[in-house]
């Protein structure tokens, strides 16, 4: 009797002994999750416009709210000053000019008197410098009235874009040196996204084909423009930008980046932990095969890369199954 014991002991599990289990196939159980990251919008174009000269603000055209086209004045300041180096460097100019004539003249007799030998060399040779150094003076003059022009220009400031006035820093009478800003300009029409996600998304990110905005309620489609490749060293996350498919968002509006992964994913309550790794059981000529998967974590579903879709996951049973169990599909 102990003998026929030892032997069945020794004997291969049979059929009836086999753990009943139901499979199905990765792509009948695959996921595709839906992620989202806190989004904010953005204008390329927000900026604080600034006087390139000093001076008396003597009108504030632009005003909070309003919209502006490039080129439309928003503050002038007093020119009197400008006015009057451009009159000067003028008048210099011609005193200069009529120096130049004179020069010219004295040259010209210069060489008639050296060529009968009336006068000498030396003579002839400070003509000469005298004529250059009065034309280099002039072009001194010009390149100085050129400046006076450029600064009367500059206390006209323009709207260096389209935009509209968020913010007003010019007063009536206040002294504006070069520097400091006199209104806040920005363009809603270049609004885009940003948003920061985990590096590991970034792959995600650039496959998927739906991108959204969602903000106050609205889903807003988005195409991606660029993913910054520097990543964060604490929280290992990198910057996206992303632009608007069609309708734009207010800018300054904060809300969610939502993408749903390309790549199918296991259920999360799939995952059985053996061994102290995580992975899943699949059914292979009649026996159980435990595959690992590094990269899955408790609670969340995770990318099933590394198995074909055709693969026949173990569905029910598994929680009782030890690696190389022999199964019976039910």
């Amino acid at each position: 009797m102990r003998l026929v014991i030892l032997f069945m002991l020794f004997l291969p599990m049979s059929v009836s002994q086999a753990a009943r289990v139901t499979v199905q196939s990765i792509a009948d159980v695959a996921v595709y999750p839906q992620f989202s990251a806190a989004a904010e919008v953005l204008a390329l174009n927000d900026s604080e416009v600034s006087a390139e000269v000093s001076g008396v603000v003597i009108r504030v055209a632009a005003q909070v709210g309003d919209r502006l086209a490039k080129g439309d004045l928003l503050v002038e300041l007093d020119a009197f000053v400008y006015e009057q180096a451009i009159i000067q460097t003028r008048a210099a100019i011609s005193m200069v000019e009529a120096r130049i004539e004179l020069a010219e003249y004295q040259l010209k007799q210069a060489r008639k008197l050296n060529l009968q030998r009336n006068v000498s060399e030396a003579l002839l040779v400070q003509r000469q410098t005298e004529l250059a150094s009065l034309k280099a003076e002039l072009r001194s003059q010009q390149s100085a009235l050129a400046l006076a022009e450029f600064n009367l220009g500059k206390t006209k400031i323009v709207a260096p874009f389209s935009g509209v006035v968020v913010k007003r820093l010019a007063q009536l009478g206040s002294q504006i040196n070069p520097g400091m800003a006199v209104v806040r300009l920005v363009a809603p029409g270049s609004a885009e996204v940003s948003a920061r996600i985990h590096a590991l998304d970034a792959e995600a990110i650039v496959a998927t084909k739906a991108l959204n905005l969602e903000v106050d309620g609205r889903r807003l489609p988005l195409t991606l423009r660029a993913i910054s490749p520097v990543v964060d060293v604490v929280q290992r996350t990198q910057e996206v930008r992303l632009r608007f498919a069609t309708t734009v968002a207010a800018v300054g509006s904060s809300g969610r980046l939502v993408w749903q992964h390309p790549y199918a994913h296991l259920p999360a309550d799939l995952l059985v932990r053996r061994g102290g790794a995580l992975g899943v059981f699949v059914a292979e000529q009649g026996q159980a095969r435990f595959v690992a998967l590094p990269s899955a974590q408790e609670g969340r579903s995770v990318r099933a890369n590394s198995l074909p879709a055709d693969t026949q996951l173990i569905v029910e049973g598994r929680f009782a199954l030890q690696p190389d169990d022999v199964i019976e599909l039910e």
